[in-house]
């Protein structure tokens, strides 16, 4: 019941602000893009600039994560027997700790921040493999507690350093799915991290982000079904995709640092 109420609360409120149902459409193929490639904080962050240039750069990437939460939250259920939550409880806390660091530290800054933020996701998203490939066991700790500021200021490509720092503990590649789902977990934690945050202080707006969730569901669930039927991309064409989004957020960052 609380759920339709939720939808018709939406659906009453985006009838008087069209831009919450850009939003939501929006969130569709974002949601399709997010399951078969992955990145799309580079995507997401300048559709929300677009619609919002009022909002903060915490309230963007706040609005943003609940969508990334609810998109997690789904996916980690059906693999929730498969975690080992007192194995990654010391990486738990440090991205916990970091996610709500992170987040304060932009929760009011201004949007014309939005750019080095985007340069910044940008070079640890293609630095990610080097980075993954020179964690050791004397940096684990402070890596994962860096990934977890990252996460909770925007995120994107946090993944693959989550994935390093769990494929030290469980190298076997037979214990991949539980390593996956370990993994989901703890991106799905630094991000309530963040969420908790932003929310202290009031930065989340009911209607937008209940906007963007719906549309993610929505995505997510078409995505999962053509990565179940065709795969996914070889990762040269990953690659070059995602490197066309970097060029869209740089582009609507920078066009709106100027305008």
């Amino acid at each position: 019941m609380y759920l339709w109420m939720v939808f018709l609360r939406w659906l009453m409120e985006s009838f008087f602000d069209q831009r919450l149902l850009w939003v939501f459409l929006s969130g569709i193929p974002v949601g399709i893009f997010a399951i078969v490639l992955g990145g799309t904080m580079f995507l997401s962050l300048p559709i929300f600039q677009l619609f919002f240039p009022e909002l903060s750069l915490g309230a963007l990437v706040g609005n943003i994560k609940v969508g990334s939460a609810i998109r997690n939250a789904f996916a980690i259920w059906p693999l929730r027997r498969r975690l080992r939550i007192r194995e990654i409880f010391h990486i738990l806390v440090a991205l916990l700790a970091g996610g709500f660091i992170g987040a304060f530290g932009i929760t009011n800054v201004s949007q014309s921040f939005v750019l080095p933020v985007i340069v910044l996701a940008i070079l640890v998203t293609e630095a990610a493999p080097w980075i993954s490939g020179r964690i050791s066991k004397s940096t684990y700790i402070v890596v994962a507690v860096l990934a977890g500021v990252f996460g909770g200021i925007i995120g994107a490509g946090i993944s693959l350093i989550i994935l390093s720092l769990l494929r030290i503990q469980i190298p076997d590649n037979d214990r991949i799915v539980e390593v996956r789902a370990d993994a989901i977990l703890l991106e799905l934690i630094n991000t309530l991290a963040a969420i908790v945050v932003f929310m202290f202080f009031g930065k989340l707006i009911f209607p937008l982000w209940v906007s963007w969730a719906l549309g993610s569901i929505i995505g997510g669930y078409i995505g999962g079904h053509i990565v179940e039927r065709t795969g996914r991309f070889p990762p040269a064409i990953q690659r070059y995709l995602l490197r066309a989004v970097f060029g869209f957020a740089l582009a609507v960052a920078g066009y709106k640092l100027i305008s």
